[in-house]
């Protein structure tokens, strides 16, 4: 018998399928190794070509003046701390508000699972699988004229927000659902036992369970955000100013990446490849860090 936490009815787990699949596994140390190391290799090997482009003795003299306030490589001024600032403030303000709408939507696939919870997963795993462009389609076509009618033009330092947030809110919830899934049958059947009501066992039992895990999906939430490239190139606005309101149109280090690179040469190609190896080495520490925190939940 396994005890379903959220209703506090019991159900029986399914028997195991008679149907055996082949299938090659690898001896337990390496399979084990494996699985802890293959979601770093991509990332990984993406650093690894950058750090090879760039060997070049030209780029190491260039990135102290990645701190500057100003870019105009016309007149070798390079720096990225407005793109920096920009990045950090549409990927924070979107985790804002998609932590919260994550944590809702996966402890209600558990609290209902026969009235919309299985639907409402569904919707997460369709709603994950959308490409960037057409939420970027969405923001320019639906959301930027909304906007408008506040501050026009409504492109800016909000639309980018409210985009991402719809972008990282499947990786988050899915992340949390899963966590919410490890829970052990042990807690749930205590908690059941002492005769706690839904509000107790949400806030004695899985709200601590799942303090490491929601951390965890934050990062990895925060890593898709700072990551984004099309998207926010079609809804912030692309001007390098400071992020100083929520209608400000800004300019993240990605969109700099995207919109620059293909005419970029000399010590303008060198700048943005130096700040894109530092955009991948920051997503790659805190995916690994986001990724450690959900698996040892």
């Amino acid at each position: 018998m396994c005890g379903h936490f959220w209703n506090g009815q019991l159900r029986r787990k399914p028997p195991p399928s008679s149907v055996r699949t082949a299938s090659y596994q690898f001896p337990p140390l390496v399979g084990k190794r494996m699985r802890r190391q293959s979601p770093l290799l991509v990332p990984a090997g993406l650093l690894l070509a950058l750090v090879v482009a760039l060997f070049d003795p030209h780029a190491l003299p260039i990135a102290p003046a990645l701190a500057g306030e100003r870019w105009l490589p016309a007149r070798s001024l390079f720096g990225i701390a407005r793109f920096v600032s920009a990045t950090f403030a549409v990927a924070g303000g979107a985790l804002v508000l998609a932590l919260p709408a994550a944590l809702a939507s996966a402890l209600a696939t558990h609290l209902w699972p026969r009235h919309g919870g299985v639907t409402l997963r569904r919707l997460t795993l369709v709603a994950g699988a959308i490409p960037s462009v057409v939420w970027g389609f969405w923001g320019l076509a639906a959301l930027a004229p909304l906007l408008s009618r506040w501050h026009p033009p409504g492109q800016g330092l909000l639309a980018a927000t409210i985009v991402l947030a719809l972008m990282i809110w499947p990786t988050m919830a899915l992340a949390l659902d899963a966590a919410l899934e490890r829970i052990p049958d042990s807690r749930r059947l205590a908690a059941l036992s002492l005769g706690m009501t839904l509000g107790q066992r949400l806030r004695l039992v899985v709200m601590p369970s799942l303090r490491h895990a929601a951390t965890g999906a934050a990062l990895l939430g925060l890593t898709r955000a700072m990551g984004e490239t099309m998207a926010v190139l079609m809804v912030s606005g692309n001007v390098g100013d400071w992020p100083t309101g929520p209608f400000a149109s800004i300019r993240t280090v990605t969109a700099n990446l995207a919109l620059e690179f293909a005419y970029a040469q000399g010590a303008h190609r060198d700048a943005l490849l130096l700040s894109g190896l530092m955009l991948i080495v920051t997503t790659t520490l805190l995916f690994w860090w986001g990724r450690r925190l959900v698996t040892n939940q």
